[in-house]
């Protein structure tokens, strides 16, 4: 099927015959949260749809998005970023399981949704197919991984599919506060990158 994707490459791509795809689907936990593939789900993927759904509608306002779920997993603050969607007229979302996937004769693709809120199946008919995959750890090797766990340290706790433990507690040196989660630090060490230039003095001539 050349007009499908998955959601991690869809800012990167244009439909592959240069047409604008004025109705683009998602599907969430594509291959996520099943026993046979990957049995977790990644924590991400509702809200880089929701995200890419919000670009698709300032880009072009005549597009539509189509939202196909389970459930919506957006915690936090990101609840009202959900919620915004729901509010924009060119968002849909539809709860149900997809049954049939195919590519029409005209290059567009049909999705089938079964179990619907609706108690029947629902058909959509799809420029462009956006799969919502679940994320798996890098598989780095030779200098790379050495490097990694050389900074890491060998007794960095690992999950059971291959994840470093993010609940593990890094304590900061010399600050009054406490540890952050792993999963903190990205976010943090961005953040005082950011103000550094703002503590530092200015330059007297």
């Amino acid at each position: 099927m050349q007009n499908l994707s998955r959601w991690q490459n869809l800012e990167n791509i244009l439909r592959k015959d240069g047409k604008p795809a004025l109705n683009v689907g998602f599907i969430q936990c594509a291959g996520s949260r099943t026993p046979d593939h990957l049995p977790y789900c990644s924590g991400t993927c509702c809200m880089d749809s929701l995200k890419q759904a919000a670009y698709i509608r300032e880009q072009n306002p005549e597009a539509k998005a189509h939202i196909i779920y389970r459930d919506i997993r957006t915690p936090g603050l990101y609840e009202n970023f959900y919620r915004s969607r729901q509010d924009d007229p060119g968002v849909f979302l539809t709860q149900g399981d997809v049954v049939g996937v195919k590519e029409t004769t005209d290059k567009k693709i049909a999705v089938e949704v079964d179990n619907t809120l609706f108690g029947e199946p629902v058909n959509f008919e799809m420029d462009l197919l956006v799969l919502a995959v679940g994320q798996v750890p890098s598989t780095l090797s030779g200098e790379s991984a050495l490097n990694l766990e050389y900074r890491q340290g060998p007794d960095l706790p690992e999950l059971k599919y291959g994840y470093p433990d993010s609940t593990l507690s890094v304590f900061l040196i010399k600050t009054r506060q406490n540890g952050k989660f792993l999963c903190f630090l990205v976010p943090y060490g961005s953040r005082w990158i950011l103000m550094t230039p703002s503590l530092m003095p200015l330059e007297r001539k």
